[in-house]
């Protein structure tokens, strides 16, 4: 069978065809098939992307608040640590001005005072 334009025989032409559809027809199905095959696809890859999208956008924002309060936390037990350092030298003070106090009123007492002899 040779066909009427070129007159070979195309790769089509070496097939026959059941059911009385031409070969024109049978080629507009495959074309609109193929057609809603690339138009499914691209709504797919669409939807696809999108969604990885938001994936990152979310990956990115949980990251991003870690860092946030890892650096919130470093902060403040910076501070709590200072302000701890500052009440026991606040402390230690105390204790030194009371120490300072003791020997200060022991050292008013004469030698032979009740309380102090040896």
């Amino acid at each position: 069978m040779e066909t009427k334009a070129s007159g070979k025989l195309g790769a089509s032409d070496s097939y026959e065809i059941e059911g009385g559809e031409t070969k024109s027809k049978i080629l507009q199905n495959l074309i609109a098939l193929q057609f809603s095959y690339i138009l499914y696809n691209a709504v797919l890859k669409n939807a696809y992307n999108e969604q990885e999208a938001r994936m990152l956008a979310m990956d990115n924002s949980s990251r991003n608040v870690g860092e946030m309060l890892d650096h919130f936390m470093l902060t403040i037990n910076k501070y709590f640590f200072l302000g701890t350092l500052y009440v026991f030298i606040f402390v230690f003070d105390i204790l030194l001005f009371c120490q300072a106090f003791i020997v200060f009123t022991a050292s008013k007492h004469t030698v032979g005072d009740d309380l102090y002899e040896l």
